[in-house]
């Protein structure tokens, strides 16, 4: 929590709803595991209103953590109920 992370809430979201953040190691990129199961990579930092972010789906549900590899060429996340261990490769755009 804080102010470089304070827009990655989407709206109705009452901030329980985040259950995992990460910020990449080149301090580009965050990246967010929420309750509906999506992994949302945004643009660091998170400071604007209505800021995008690039969702990607693969856990069935609550997404329990995320980490960028020490490269940050990968993203690991964890699922809660799936008990999914997924790694994604980051292009650049």
């Amino acid at each position: 929590m804080g102010f470089p992370v304070q827009t990655i809430w989407e709206k109705y979201q009452d901030g329980s709803d985040i259950d995992a953040v990460d910020r990449a190691h080149d301090h580009k990129t965050l990246a967010t595991g929420d309750d509906w199961g999506k992994v949302n990579l945004f643009r660091y930092p998170v400071v604007n209103k209505g800021q995008r972010s690039r969702k990607y789906f693969g856990h069935a549900e609550h997404v329990t953590c995320v980490r960028f590899s020490p490269d940050d060429r990968y993203l690991i996340s964890t699922g809660g109920a799936d008990h999914a261990v997924l790694q994604w490769r980051v292009v650049s755009q």
